[in-house]
């Protein structure tokens, strides 16, 4: 196993999806309100490029996305 594959998210599994939501924090050290979880899950299943694979590249990439993004969130 390469460094890559230990680090490799994929958003089909549930608990790695999971998993990176929960390890984010609202501004403060707080916990994120349920509304932006659920944003994140939806960027993750909907909206992920295919070329971002590494678990530090997709928490950057939701950081980098998310206050742009969340205005287009359907629910």
């Amino acid at each position: 196993m390469t460094k890559l594959d230990a680090t490799r998210f994929s958003r089909h599994e549930g608990y790695e999806v999971l998993d990176l939501i929960n390890s984010f924090q609202a501004k403060g050290g707080g916990a994120l309100t349920l509304k932006s979880q659920q944003i994140i899950e939806w960027m993750l299943h909907e909206r992920l490029p295919s070329n971002i694979q590494g678990r530090a590249q997709v928490k950057a990439w939701v950081v980098d996305n998310f206050s742009q993004m969340k205005d287009g969130y359907p629910f």
